[in-house]
């Protein structure tokens, strides 16, 4: 009975077969936007298919963003109960009906069902159409039989819990309803149904093959064929990557309809343990996109545009649908701005591991090894390739993810080179079980890993006999990408390491009133909290500071300093750096004296010289700031230090007069110029606000109560112009932490500061170890000289060195409020409004911010900026790394310092 379908773990029914997804340019294609809307909490078929909504709605329009049930956030378990193919929960059901005044004709009448989470329903004029129960899908419907002259009513009754849920464990916000569009759309009798256009390159000379499913009329290149099987050749043809995405036009004639076809010609090869696209090595420069907005799982054309737009600004040429097909327009824009295309199959269980409220790898491939839901799998599996393959951007096809292995994996990829010979990726093919390689399996094009340790990407792929991919790494979760640096190095360097994709594009939130909604926000009983809010840009496509490091990483160019030349490699796969400009900046103490611009013609994958360097003067920082500069966008900007400072060159103001009174523990209560309160409240600090990567050591640290460690002095001694002080840093119920001594000395207008630090005991790795100083209210204007914006000690490849003012107010807040905004390798900063200067021995790092580490909140709408001011100054800050979902953090940009010298300076300058 079809009221029991969604009971069944069935394949779709009454669809049309699945066809390559095109456009008839001659034709008639509405989009259904405006509908009726009615919720059920409890599916009720009798009473679905009658009710008449009376609330009016756009599309996409998903209840849960509504009102209607709550989004539930969850990483990887499943919503209901684990006892598969059933669902032992109640579903909800949304009913959407829409009016259509229709002039029956000759024609066709096709409905195109593009996006319904979970499965659907379809009737038209009370009559049941057909079924279907994969969300990310285009689905097409033969409705002319079921419509009437005049006006027609079109029904779907969307439920959010069937049986092929179990395939769709995503991580995400889980919503349901309708995302994607719905079009109604007349073709000629007789019409061509599906068509497919391959390519290849052959002695420079470039194949076009066209098989359809019916006769046609063909035209490429001014030339034209007919039959249902033809060949294009083309000599010397401009070939598509996704530095050039040249497209030709393929025009298709079938029975009075026309349909223009984009061709990109490419070859796609794997030799050995390399891919290759034209004959080359490529560097896929990755990352893995949701479908989410503002709109929930609905996306415009034009933000789709904006996210290409952008990731091609930040040197990104790689996209893997995670984990799902993406919507059919997002595949024309990486088509035509050049995005090579991982497509994945809308498949996974994770779920499955946690059925025994544990993380059993073991039982990851029960559901996809089930009889029950093979049909339901290959039907995913073809679907994803057959409406995709016609686009040259599209260059791997993944069988979905984290769902196991076992020989239905290998099965269903051996149905697909069966109708396409594009390379097949799946990352389930590592054990992760044991860790031991990957499954013996003789389908698979690519060996595929998530969030290995950075030696694994160092040392490994070289020794493997098929390309090497990271699918997911570096997990942008809040304050992160450190050590991106590290993974690059290796990609770059290994041209059998051809791909690298960061998890992920967008965080994932919902606004509701003003707040930017994660896990635990909606009132769920499970949920995976800020898991989701994960990505390099927010929903508003504003991006975070990692960005930048991505950029730089990332970027096609890059440049090296041998005695006083620079040079410059071109990383490009295909094109030269012939269209480039190259504009350098010399600085001195951060301050441009001199801009030269430079064009060079260095051919793809060599290095050329690009400038030679003046010679320097010994007392300045001398620096070089390079930018890259490619129509009329900036891809990379990169510091070359040429020459480091013997010494901070600087005036004193002997005129003014510095001061400084101790509190009874021995800190600074008090710096004073001419008697006026310039600092206070001096306290040391050796943790930080924790950030998202610190989740996995934040219970331990907790536990030991860092943040609540105070300074107690044993001795306090005064001589001359000396203060000694000696003391344990510590806190309640723990041996003392820290042995320190301080000296404090003043000579007119300069106050030195040195102190020693002793680790008493291995009780953790700590996050940093610095001060905290007080600043008057609302104190405005702070220059230094370092690198913009927020750097780290793993993290600063994206950042510029010069001479910068900073305030309060330009400070990056995260979604999750965390420690952010501090600046590496400072050389000094200055408080300009009292010229006092403040420096060490060595680069430091710094912070300067409204907020103290106790005034953190879950969500940044809830921090509006305070009048406070304060000055975080840390002999080191820990890396942020990326061990929210990855490896730990290495010990070279860890603090593992038994002994901590660090000295501060600070001087009235003129």
């Amino acid at each position: 009975m079809i009221k029991n379908l969604y009971k069944e773990a069935t394949s779709s029914k009454g669809t049309l077969p699945f066809s390559n997804y095109f456009d008839v340019k001659n034709g008639f294609k509405k989009n259904l936007k405006k509908w009726k809307y009615d919720y059920q909490e409890s599916f009720n078929f009798d009473e679905a298919i009658k009710v008449n909504p009376l609330k009016e709605i756009t599309i996409p329009y998903m209840g849960e963003m509504h009102g209607y049930n709550r989004p539930v956030y969850s990483n990887d378990r499943y919503l209901f109960p684990y006892y598969p193919p059933y669902i032992l929960k109640q579903t909800s059901a949304q009913i959407y009906v829409h009016d259509e005044e229709i002039v029956l004709d000759e024609n066709e009448f096709i409905l195109q069902i593009e996006g319904v989470d979970n499965a659907y329903y379809l009737f038209v004029n009370k009559e049941y159409v057909g079924f279907s129960n994969i969300s990310h899908c285009v689905q097409k419907f033969d409705i002319k039989k079921h419509l009437q002259n005049g006006h027609n009513e079109i029904r779907l009754v969307v439920l959010k819990f069937t049986p092929s849920s179990y395939l769709e464990d995503q991580d995400k916000i889980r919503l349901s309803g309708i995302f994607r569009n719905i079009y109604l759309i007349k073709r000629k009798k007789d019409y061509l149904e599906n068509f497919k256009v391959e390519t290849d390159v052959v002695n420079d000379e470039g194949v076009v093959h066209l098989t359809a499913s019916k006769e046609v009329e063909a035209t490429f290149n001014k030339k034209t064929q007919f039959g249902k099987d033809i060949t294009f050749k083309i000599k010397n043809p401009k070939l598509w990557n996704a530095e050039e995405p040249y497209l030709y036009n393929l025009i298709i004639k079938c029975n009075d309809e026309t349909i223009v076809q984009k061709v990109g010609i490419r070859k796609i090869e794997i030799k050995d343990n390399l891919f290759l696209i034209n004959g080359k090595v490529v560097k896929m420069r990755g990352v893995n996109r949701h479908s989410f907005s503002k709109l929930g799982y609905g996306e415009s054309h034009a933000l789709m545009e904006k996210d290409i737009k952008l990731m091609k600004k930040f040197n990104i040429n790689a996209i893997r649908t995670s984990h799902y097909p993406a919507d059919p327009y997002l595949y024309d824009l990486c088509d035509k701005y050049g995005m090579y295309v991982i497509s994945e199959a809308d498949l996974e269980t994770h779920g499955t591991v946690r059925q025994e409220n544990k993380y059993e790898m073991d039982k990851w491939d029960e559901v996809i090894s089930s009889e029950n839901f093979y049909d339901q799998i290959l039907e995913r599996e073809l679907s994803n390739v057959i409406i995709n393959q016609n686009h040259p951007s599209v260059v791997i096809f993944s069988l979905g993810n984290e769902s196991g292995f076992s020989n239905v994996i290998s099965k269903i990829g051996h149905e697909i080179k069966k109708i396409d010979n594009r390379p097949l990726h799946y990352e389930g093919a590592f054990r992760n079980i044991d860790g031991h390689g990957f499954f013996n399996e003789h389908v698979l094009d690519m060996y595929s890993r998530m969030y290995p340790p950075i030696e694994y990407c160092k040392n490994e792929p070289v020794k493997m006999d098929k390309p090497f991919i990271l699918c997911e790494f570096a997990h942008a979760m809040g304050n992160s990408l450190g050590e991106f640096n590290d993974y690059m190095s290796s990609f770059w360097a290994n041209d059998c390491f051809f791909g690298a994709f960061v998890w992920e594009w967008i965080n994932h939130v919902i606004i509701q009133n003003k707040k930017e909604c994660y896990g635990g926000d909606f009132l769920e009983s499970m949920h995976d909290g800020e898991f989701c809010v994960d990505g390099l840009v927010d929903i508003d496509r504003k991006i975070n500071p990692s960005m930048y490091e991505l950029r730089e990483c990332y970027s096609p160019v890059n440049y090296y300093q041998e005695n006083n030349n620079i040079y410059v490699e071109n990383r490009y796969d295909f094109i030269s750096l012939k269209n480039h400009i190259f504009k350098i900046e010399f600085l001195k103490d951060g301050v441009i004296y001199k801009e030269e611009y430079v064009n060079v013609d260095v051919v793809a994958k060599q290095k050329g010289l690009l400038y030679v360097l003046p010679l320097q003067e010994d007392y300045h920082y001398v620096s070089c700031n390079i930018s890259c500069i490619y129509h009329d966008e900036l891809i990379s900007k990169k510091s070359i230090v040429l020459k480091p400072l013997k010494s901070l060159v600087y005036q004193l103001d002997d005129n003014q007069k510095l001061t400084f009174i101790l509190k009874e523990n021995g800190l600074i209560e008090q710096i004073l110029i001419n008697d006026k309160k310039i600092i206070s409240n001096m306290n040391f600090l050796i943790n930080r606000v924790y950030i998202s990567n610190d989740r996995n050591i934040k219970n331990n640290l907790e536990s030991l109560r860092l943040n609540y460690t105070y300074f107690f002095a044993t001795n306090i001694v005064k001589e001359n112009n000396e203060v000694k002080v000696e003391g344990f840093l510590s806190v309640d119920a723990l041996k003392p932490l820290f042995k320190i001594n301080i000296t404090y000395s003043i000579l007119n207008s300069e106050l030195k500061m040195l102190i020693n630090a002793e680790k008493i005991w291995d009780f953790a790795k700590i996050l940093r170890f610095g001060l905290k100083l007080e600043l008057n209210d609302n104190y405005q204007g702070i220059e230094y000289l370092g690198l913009d914006g927020e750097s780290y000690i793993d993290r600063h490849q994206g950042n510029v060195f010069g001479k910068y003012l900073l305030n309060v107010e330009n400070n990056h807040r995260y979604i999750v409020p965390q420690n952010s905004n501090d600046h590496f390798n400072t050389v000094y900063l200055k408080l300009l409004q009292d010229n006092l200067l403040i420096h060490s021995d060595n680069n430091f790092s710094f912070c300067y911010d409204c907020f103290d580490i106790f005034d953190y909140k879950k969500h940044r709408v809830d921090m509006p900026l305070t009048s406070k001011r304060y000055l975080f100054i840390d002999y080191k800050m820990s890396g942020v790394g990326t061990a929210s979902c990855g490896p730990v953090i290495q010990d070279k940009y860890s603090i593992l310092e038994k002994n901590i010298r660090f000295n501060l300076f600070f001087k009235i300058v003129k």
